[in-house]
């Protein structure tokens, strides 16, 4: 923003749901279509292509639909139909299903420790599969579930401190770091919010809305402060 330069990405790259750096600030993933994560240096050369695999090793090319990287390793999760776990070369390090119905998962976040990360998915209430709210070990050991939303789960953000979750869904949520409900509010039309994000104090949030564009800030028990369009 400040030298008004840019950086092209190498390769012929058919855009991503979702882009993450890693930890140093020095590698950028992005999880695209056709089931590859791209990972770049910051000077934009590719450095490799992960093709997503079935169980007997043929090529998936489902969609990946989140993406984060380890807060202090250079280890990445992929979450979509599945959750997988990748190392920088490519090895994938561990893959699970979230449930036994199929419900995409939108969103994936770690925990600043490293010790767990949570994940939201689309879930289908009318056909009698509700919206989940995980938070995982990388083994794939399930901590803890949640699974009142009345929508899909757009987006999850740990404050700085990782004391507080913020998550977007049919309401705007504020959870403890062991998964306790704290503060939830609709936003006033009753729209689902697809992002949400902390200010570095940690004392807002704003969110934003898809269906109408409004962005919206909150205090950090839910409170709404004001509303931009």
């Amino acid at each position: 923003p400040e030298t008004n330069q840019e950086i092209q990405l190498e390769g012929t790259h058919n855009g991503s749901r979702t882009i993450a750096w890693n930890y140093e600030g020095q590698l950028l993933a992005a999880a695209a279509g056709s089931g590859i994560v791209w990972i770049w240096d910051r000077s934009g050369k590719l450095l490799r292509q992960v093709q997503k695999k079935t169980i007997d090793g043929k090529k998936d090319i489902r969609d990946f639909l989140g993406i984060d990287w380890h807060p202090s390793k250079n280890i990445l999760v992929t979450v979509g139909d599945e959750i997988r776990v990748f190392d920088t070369s490519g090895t994938q390090l561990n893959m699970f299903r979230h449930r036994e119905k199929q419900a995409g998962i939108l969103t994936i976040k770690w925990h600043p420790s490293g010790e767990f990360f949570v994940t939201g998915d689309y879930g289908h209430a009318d056909e009698g599969i509700p919206t989940l709210l995980q938070f995982w070990k990388q083994d794939g050991t399930l901590l803890r579930e949640w699974s009142e939303s009345k929508k899909e789960f757009r987006n999850i953000r740990w404050n700085k401190q990782g004391t507080m979750l913020a998550t977007a869904s049919d309401v705007l949520r504020v959870w403890t770091k062991d998964g306790q409900l704290l503060h939830a509010a609709k936003s006033n039309d009753n729209t689902v919010l697809w992002g949400v994000d902390w200010t570095s104090s940690s004392d807002q949030m704003v969110t934003v809305n898809f269906d109408n564009g409004k962005i919206q800030s909150w205090d950090n028990k839910a409170n709404l402060l004001n509303t931009y369009y």
